[in-house]
């Protein structure tokens, strides 16, 4: 028992220092770039037009980052042509994704570090509230665009982790 509860507490001072370092991280910028004109389906268009602003609000929320001069940078550059095949060519959410490269700049300890990130629509169902979910969403919903923006944000908030 006392052997748990040392894991236990040493797992929870651990988060905690993982938690402080978060909060404090110093970040100069947050860059999110996409050329939203690729996305020629007008329905489309009017939910995923805000989506550079939207993903950069996101990050910078699950960040709680202090922006300070000489800070890291964080930049994303959604591949549109990944975006605009969600609207095109997908019939169902199996197929459809937010896909786009990573760059970080010096944040969190990391020196310059770039990879290739992506969200299927599927694997991110579980942001949407279970009573949201009784009618099949669809790309073109607010559901799936705030579930696909949390994935994404998650998913680079969890590697500086």
């Amino acid at each position: 028992m006392k052997r748990t509860l040392k894991t236990t507490l040493a797992a929870s001072a651990a988060a905690m220092i993982a938690t402080a370092t978060m909060a404090m991280t110093p970040i100069e910028e947050i860059e999110v770039t996409a050329d939203m004109e690729a996305v020629a389906n007008y329905e489309a268009a009017t939910i995923w037009q805000s989506l550079p602003e939207d993903l950069e609000r996101r990050l910078e929320t699950r960040l709680n980052a202090d922006f300070v001069e000489g800070g890291g940078k964080i930049e994303v550059d959604i591949d549109e042509i990944s975006l605009a095949n969600n609207f095109e060519q997908v019939a169902g959410l199996e197929d459809a994704e937010l896909a786009g490269k990573v760059t970080l700049y010096g944040v969190g300890g990391y020196f310059d570090e770039a990879y290739d990130l992506s969200v299927s629509a599927l694997d991110v169902l579980q942001y949407i509230p279970e009573e949201n979910r009784i009618v099949a969403p669809n790309i073109n919903s607010v559901e799936i665009y705030s579930a696909m923006l949390d994935g994404f944000a998650d998913n680079v908030v969890e590697k500086l982790q």
